[in-house]
């Protein structure tokens, strides 16, 4: 019917491409998902990317005067996947090895047969294009005869933003679907080097798409979930609805008073470049609330707290600050609901059980089909509005702390603009720009700058499968011990 030839000395190795291949003769087109594996890996022992010089020598490519020269280029991980321990509770033998992926980019360790601690001592290396990616870091167990996919043990997602670089640590594996702890646990040591500038730059671009998607399904517990999490911002809004309101009733005389004042002090000194202050104020308010719940809560912790706690301490205290900003409670921002992976509802699949059914007509299994569609697209709809409205309220609580303090300094620019330049030539200029964009680069790709920054921001189901698990406590003491005593962690546990 046609064929075609793809260069593959174009593409990246250890890297999946969506490659769209026109068929010879004008015979149509080919969509392949192509993957160049078989990378060299070094060994911990024999790896020289951790010496003082070569390490420098990446700290000098990435520093702020050489910014100019590879966009691109945003930074620059290295993974050492060093072992792992308790792999299955029934403690058998397993052909384990371990996959590292950060975004379309995937390398994999060698398989360590008939072992439930499995000792790799693998080193790699990744070339970032976006410091927002997350690090999934999967075990799996080996099938042999290949007839049927390796069994996943656990797996790992890592914020590349909060690692710790040079600091060997545990961590506590969670399973397939990132949402319940699973047994065993893998040492990792990173480091993370990058440009900050061309960080922000990246942030404000599109995200990189990740190629190895699975095809949504619908799952009523996972729209239940989003319904969950929608209701919770919807209760948020109409509380602060209420209080406008109680203002406006003078249910409290005094606090209808101050506000009818500040409100009317406001209104005759507004000015347009006030806004962006306004919200950088909210920004440096709930900063202060953020450290001060942060410097409360490591005196309260400090004699029973392990080091693998304080990550999700971290996290929980700015859920804690998201929930007197929003007014939503710390129980409602603490707890997601996750879904039970092993629910599979009637309308799984395209058509469910109504493709087994041979007889069924054509008809019906076309209804069943357009109506897995339109739910999946529903329990999309209900998960992209919440995600939205809580990357906005975790911008704001400075739970990541990088993405809201380049809000703090975007905002500062942005009052210093409105300060300075009219509105009218404001909006020449982004009319201007809007209208020839296309025609002065026809390459460029149509964005959101605002969009963009939110999807970098992580939702509180992104937080929930990315907190770390706390240690067992015998890993945790030795761990804490090895630290105080200025040793390796790894060696003492």
């Amino acid at each position: 019917m046609g064929r075609t030839q793809v260069n593959l000395k174009r593409l990246a190795w250890e890297k999946s491409h969506v490659v769209e291949a026109q068929l010879l003769d004008g015979a149509g087109s080919l969509r392949l998902l192509i993957t160049i594996t078989g990378a060299t890996i070094s060994s911990v022992s024999s790896d020289n990317y951790f010496s003082q010089r070569g390490r420098m020598e990446i700290v000098n490519r990435y520093s702020l005067l050489r910014t100019h020269e590879d966009v691109d280029d945003v930074g620059w991980l290295q993974v050492k996947v060093l072992r792992g321990q308790r792999l299955t509770e029934e403690n058998h033998k397993l052909d384990a090895f371990c996959v590292l992926e950060v975004g379309n980019t995937r390398l994999q360790t060698h398989t360590e047969y008939k072992t439930a601690s499995p000792n790799w001592e693998r080193s790699f290396v990744f070339d970032l294009r976006d410091v927002h990616t997350w690090l999934e870091v999967a075990i799996y167990d080996e099938n042999r005869d290949r007839k049927s996919q390796s069994k996943c043990l656990g797996r790992l997602a890592l914020r590349l933003l909060r690692i710790a670089n040079g600091e060997r640590r545990w961590f506590a594996l969670r399973d397939k679907s990132l949402e319940a702890r699973a047994p065993g646990l893998i040492e990792l040591e990173m480091d993370l080097i990058y440009n900050p500038v061309r960080a922000a730059v990246r942030t404000l671009n599109p995200p990189e798409e990740k190629v190895m998607q699975p095809d949504p399904k619908f799952k009523l517990a996972l729209v239940r979930r989003n319904v969950n999490r929608f209701v919770t911002i919807i209760d948020a809004l109409i509380d602060f609805g209420n209080f406008v309101d109680s203002c406006w009733q003078w249910e409290n005389p005094v606090r209808s008073s101050v506000a009818f004042l500040c409100y009317m002090t406001i209104a005759w000194n507004f000015e347009l470049h006030m806004l962006p202050c306004t919200l950088i104020v909210l920004l440096l308010v709930n900063l202060a609330y953020r450290v001060t719940e942060s410097h409360f809560q490591a005196r309260h912790h400090h004699s029973s707290s392990s080091p693998s706690a304080f990550a999700a301490d971290a996290d929980s205290a700015a859920m804690m600050s998201s929930s007197a900003a929003t007014g939503c409670g710390a129980d409602d921002c603490n707890s997601v609901e996750f879904v039970d992976s092993t629910e599979e509802e009637r309308y799984d699949g395209a058509g469910g059980g109504a493709d087994k059914d041979e007889d069924a007509p054509t008809s019906w299994r076309e209804k069943i089909k357009a109506a897995h569609g339109i739910l999946v697209k529903v329990q999309q709809g209900l998960d992209l509005v919440a995600s939205m409205c809580e990357s906005v309220r975790h911008t704001f609580d400075w739970t990541e702390p990088w993405l809201s303090a380049l809000a703090l300094l975007i905002l500062c620019l942005a009052s210093v603009v409105l300060y300075i330049f009219p509105l009218r030539l404001l909006a020449l200029a982004w009319g201007l720009n809007k209208f020839t964009k296309k025609i002065l680069r026809p390459n460029a790709i149509d964005n959101n700058e605002v969009l963009d920054f939110l999807s970098r921001v992580p939702s509180d189901v992104d937080l929930a499968q990315t907190r770390e698990l706390r240690l067992p406590a015998a890993v945790a003491a030795a761990g804490a011990a090895a630290s105080a005593a200025g040793g390796s962690p790894s060696k003492k546990s």
